[in-house]
């Protein structure tokens, strides 16, 4: 498990990934309103995860105690390579793959002192763009 938080307040941030397709646990996220003091917890979730030769992208949220997708924010047909972003703004979060918006002002979870981003990984090429 690799969790890299950005130091600064950003509003934005983009990686390049490669998922490993066919490793049951690779996944790549872009985590929003982290709030974890630098553990695996308190944050919001954008994971892209491979599901035959595409991958899935899904919202998961950890509210403290542990990890629950939130099923209501999925995309389908994501490449398994690629461009991915977020973006805050006062709406709530949008999201990018390849430069397309696939999803566009999705609430994130209240929380105080949950200004960072960041990125979380396993069995994952990624690298910030």
């Amino acid at each position: 498990l690799m969790i890299a938080v950005l130091n600064e307040q950003a509003k934005s941030i983009s990686v390049e990934y490669q998922l490993s397709e066919g490793h049951l646990e690779s996944h790549v996220s872009l985590i929003a309103g982290y709030a974890g003091n630098g553990q695996d917890t308190d944050m919001d979730a954008f994971l892209i995860q491979p599901h035959g030769k595409k991958a899935n992208l899904i919202m998961w949220r950890h509210k403290g105690a542990s990890w629950e997708p939130d099923t209501s924010v999925t995309v389908g047909n994501v490449p398994l390579a690629g461009d991915f972003s977020i973006e805050v703004n006062t709406g709530g979060c949008d999201v990018k793959i390849d430069g397309v918006t696939v999803l566009h002002d999705i609430n994130l979870q209240p929380r105080q002192n949950a200004d960072k981003l960041g990125i979380r990984a396993i069995a994952s090429l990624v690298r910030p763009s």
